[in-house]
């Protein structure tokens, strides 16, 4: 389990399935209290699509092209169902700051509590300090997500994308 106040990192390179581990984990914690996803690479209705084929299993291809058989769309049906159940609140605006999550953070935790919190991904977050160097902006996003954690004792799952320099490497271990 995910333990709160703690802050859980999960990386790895492009095109691995990062966006389906967080997702997977969100509504797992959804199901016992609200958890916010915090999309800052995909839209609201490409997660959702991805939650559908997830919990349904539908093929993620099926309901993109269409082409759906009954037995699909009674899947699809019980899915929804599913989903009206959890509490999972997905954000999906683009330019999201730290404060940006740590408000709505709040919101939801003086609205009815908060489970946990989802940030897809951590190398998005919109640098508010003009002129700053990538890694220590990053660094920074890192530690305040470990204290939005701590203040509202939730997990925090930040996504992260490794980096691709690695590929080029003989032994392809990550930097």
């Amino acid at each position: 389990g995910f333990r709160p106040g703690a802050m859980y990192v999960i990386g790895a390179r492009p095109g691995v399935g990062k966006t389906i581990v967080g997702l997977q984990a969100a509504y797992e914690l959804s199901k016992s209290g609200p958890v916010t996803f915090h999309s800052l690479e995909m839209s609201k209705s490409e997660l959702l699509n991805r939650i559908y084929a997830m919990t349904s299993g539908v093929a993620l291809g099926k309901l993109e092209r269409g082409g759906l058989s009954d037995f699909d769309w009674q899947r699809l049906a019980t899915a929804k169902d599913e989903l009206a159940q959890s509490e999972l609140a997905i954000i999906d605006k683009a330019a999201q700051t730290i404060n940006d999550i740590r408000a709505h953070a709040r919101t939801m935790q003086q609205s009815g509590g908060l489970r946990a919190i989802v940030v897809d991904y951590l190398g998005l977050i919109q640098d508010t300090v003009p002129g700053r160097k990538r890694y220590e902006a990053i660094t920074d996003f890192s530690v305040q997500l470990k204290a939005i954690a701590r203040d509202f004792e939730v997990p925090v799952i930040a996504l992260a994308q490794l980096n691709r320099q690695s590929e080029n490497r003989l032994d392809k271990a990550p930097a």
